[in-house]
């Protein structure tokens, strides 16, 4: 196995992104952040693409 460096290069807007996902964490302070994770995400696909994303949460 391998373990050679890999140069990864970040997506454009990646930081951005989650910077404001933590800052969302930290002030909201959520029990599940798994949970809170798949809603905040979901909730700015439906915003950007203008379709519902529906969010299954198994316990």
């Amino acid at each position: 196995m391998s373990y050679a460096p890999t140069k990864l290069k970040v997506p454009r807007g990646f930081h951005s992104l989650l910077e404001k996902f933590c800052i969302e964490v930290l002030r909201t302070q959520p029990d599940d952040i798994h949970t809170f994770g798949a809603f905040y995400f979901a909730d700015l696909l439906e915003k950007r693409e203008g379709v519902y994303v529906c969010v299954f949460v198994c316990v």
